[in-house]
C-alpha cells in the first residue's frame, strides 16, 4: 500500500509490517507492527481541518477542483487505501479505474499535518459520475 491510513482503517492489526527505509535502502520490519505505524500516522491526522473536494466525470473525462489550501499537497487514495495518486489542486485526466469505487481525498500541509474525507462512493453510470463533498 502506498498510505499508512490503509493500517487506521477497519481495525488492521497486523503484527509484522515491513517498510523501505531510505536511510538504509533496505526493507526491515516495523517494530510495533501496524499499531505503531497508525499511532505514528494519527498524531498528524486533524480530522476537522477544512477540506472540500468536486469530481465529474463524462465519457472517462475526469475533471477535479480540491480546497481550500493553495499550498501542500492533494492526493486521492482509491479503493481499498491501497493506491495514492497525487494530483494537482485542479485538473482533467482520463484515468483507468472502476466503474465502482471509492475515493478518499487526503491533503498534507506544508507543515506536515494531514486531513482526509470519508471515504467517498464513485460510481459511473452511463459514462458519468459527480461527487461533491465538504467540510
Amino acid at each position: 500500500m502506498l498510505d499508512d491510513l490503509f493500517f487506521c482503517r477497519d481495525g488492521r492489526d497486523a503484527e509484522r509490517v515491513y517498510s523501505f527505509l531510505e536511510a538504509s535502502a533496505r526493507v526491515d520490519a516495523v517494530p510495533g507492527g501496524a499499531r505503531a505505524v497508525c499511532d505514528a500516522y494519527r498524531r498528524r491526522i486533524r480530522e476537522l481541518a477544512p477540506l472540500s473536494l468536486r469530481i465529474s466525470a463524462d465519457r472517462g473525462l475526469f475533471v477535479w477542483k480540491f480546497g481550500p489550501y493553495d499550498t501542500g499537497s492533494y492526493s486521492v487514495l482509491i479503493g481499498d487505501d491501497l493506491v495514492r495518486f497525487g494530483l494537482p489542486r485542479q485538473g482533467r485526466h482520463r484515468p483507468v479505474i472502476p466503474d465502482e469505487t471509492r475515493v478518499t481525498l487526503r491533503y498534507e500541509s506544508p507543515e506536515g499535518w494531514l486531513t482526509f474525507s470519508p471515504p467517498l462512493p464513485l460510481t459511473i453510470e452511463n459514462g458519468r459520475a459527480r461527487i461533491v463533498w465538504s467540510r
